[in-house]
C-alpha cells in the first residue's frame, strides 16, 4: 500500500510539473474586478436617490460585431444587457415608488448624467465594436450614444417596451407617453413615443432641433425593443 501511495504521489507531481512548469499553455486567468459603483441622482420631489450597482465579472463579455441589420444586432445585445441590469432596475424601482413616468425619468436622468465619451476600439485586449454592454459602461463610468441607448433600454424594458431611433451618426431612445404642447414625439407600432436625448441632461419629450428635423425627415430608422407589458 505504501508503495502504491508513493507511485500515485510521484505521478501527481509529474503532472503538476509538466502542465504548470514545463508547458503552462493555460495559466490561470486573472478575473476582472467585481463591478461596484454608487449612483446618486435627484428626483422631482426633492429627494436624492442613491443606488449601488454590482455585477459579476463574467458579465464583462465582448460585444459581437455588427454583421446583421441594426435592429437585429441591437436586440441581441439587449438580451444580455436586460439580464445584467435587472438588479439595478429593481433597486431604482424600490427607491422611486412612483408612477411609471417618474420611474422613466429617474432611469433616463441617471443615464444622461453619465459622461459622454467615445468607446475605444479595444477593451481588455478584445475588440469592442465601439459599443459596451451596460455592465462595462457602469464600471468605466461613461459611454457614447449607442452605449447609453443600450443601457437605458436594458433598464426600461423591465417596465415597458422602448423605441430606439438610430441615425447615421447618432441614436436616441423613446418611451411611451402622452405628449405635452411642444414635445417631440413619433407615432409607431400603434403608440405615441416621447423622444429623449441621452448624451446630456434634458427632459423626456425634448431633443435638439437638429435631431428633431432629422427624425421628421426620415433620417432615423426606428425599431421596437420588446419589454414588459403595462
Amino acid at each position: 500500500m505504501d508503495k502504491l501511495l508513493e507511485i500515485i504521489g510521484t505521478l501527481l507531481l509529474l503532472y503538476v510539473v509538466y502542465h504548470y512548469v514545463l508547458h503552462p499553455e493555460h495559466p490561470p486567468q486573472e478575473m476582472p474586478p467585481q463591478i461596484e459603483r454608487n449612483f446618486t441622482f435627484p428626483l422631482d420631489d426633492g429627494r436624492a436617490v442613491r443606488v449601488r450597482v454590482t455585477a459579476d465579472p463574467t458579465d464583462l463579455v465582448n460585444v459581437p460585431p455588427q454583421t446583421a441589420p441594426c435592429a437585429e444586432w441591437f436586440r441581441r445585445l439587449h438580451r444580455t444587457g436586460h439580464r445584467q441590469m435587472r438588479p439595478l432596475y429593481e433597486t431604482i424601482a424600490r427607491e422611486v415608488r412612483h408612477e411609471r413616468y417618474e420611474l422613466d425619468r429617474a432611469v433616463l436622468r441617471m443615464v444622461q448624467e453619465m459622461p459622454y465619451r467615445e468607446i475605444p476600439d479595444r477593451y481588455r485586449e478584445q475588440p469592442t465594436s465601439n459599443v459596451w454592454y451596460p455592465a462595462v459602461a457602469l464600471q468605466e463610468g461613461y459611454g457614447d450614444c449607442d452605449t447609453k441607448v443600450l443601457l437605458a433600454a436594458s433598464l426600461l424594458t423591465h417596465h415597458h417596451p422602448v423605441l430606439v431611433l438610430h441615425g447615421m451618426h447618432h441614436a436616441i431612445v423613446a418611451v411611451p407617453g402622452i405628449p405635452a404642447p411642444g414635445d417631440h414625439y413619433v407615432r409607431a407600432v400603434g403608440r405615441t413615443w416621447l423622444l429623449c436625448e441621452l448624451t446630456h441632461p434634458g427632459r423626456i419629450g425634448r431633443v435638439s432641433e437638429e435631431v428633431w428635423w432629422d427624425v421628421r425627415t426620415g433620417k432615423y430608422e426606428h425599431f421596437l425593443v420588446p419589454g414588459k407589458k403595462f
